[in-house]
């Protein structure tokens, strides 16, 4: 083997190890999950509230955002309720955070309620966002119910949920 073809193959070897080095960096990049949605319940198994005579459902999505202003915590329900006496429904949105290989645990950072919707036996978007950590946390979920708003009375709310987490 001559010196310029053991040359030449060291320089492949070399270019073939820089392009996995970048294929590397390129799939931790392409992992970050800012921008990607997470689904919560579905239309055939919803989150489900019930009290004093009326029954709310509700299911949809969350992700993060970047933004000028941070990364922000953005909830998408779709509810829908039955009304038994002048009720509205909402969803309530808990951003949590987590320094995940520091910390392990989730904490409560930031909530939200949706707009209260008031057409019964009818499916409708709403909308929740809240901040998120912009210290030492990594990481976001959300911890979302869907509740009966009842005037002058405790609002019956469903279970929590989560979606997510996603790394920032």
């Amino acid at each position: 083997m001559t010196t310029s073809t053991r040359s030449s193959r060291i320089r492949r070897l070399l270019m073939a190890a820089a392009a996995g080095v970048g294929l590397t960096a390129l799939s931790a990049t392409a992992a970050h999950a800012v921008g990607e949605y997470h689904y919560w319940k579905s239309s055939s198994s919803p989150l489900t509230a019930s009290g004093y005579g009326s029954t709310a459902k509700a299911y949809g999505q969350w992700r993060l955002a970047s933004g000028t202003g941070g990364v922000t915590s953005y909830l998408d329900s779709r509810v829908w309720y039955t009304n038994a006496d002048n009720h509205t429904v909402y969803s309530t949105l808990v951003t949590e955070v987590n320094c995940a290989s520091v910390c392990g645990t989730w904490s409560w950072w930031d909530d939200s309620e949706t707009s209260h919707f008031n057409q019964p036996s009818t499916w409708k978007w709403v909308y929740a966002n809240t901040s998120t950590d912009p210290g030492s946390s990594t990481q976001a979920r959300a911890r979302v119910n869907v509740c009966i708003d009842v005037p002058v009375r405790v609002d019956p709310c469903s279970e929590w949920t989560y979606a997510g987490p996603s790394s920032y």
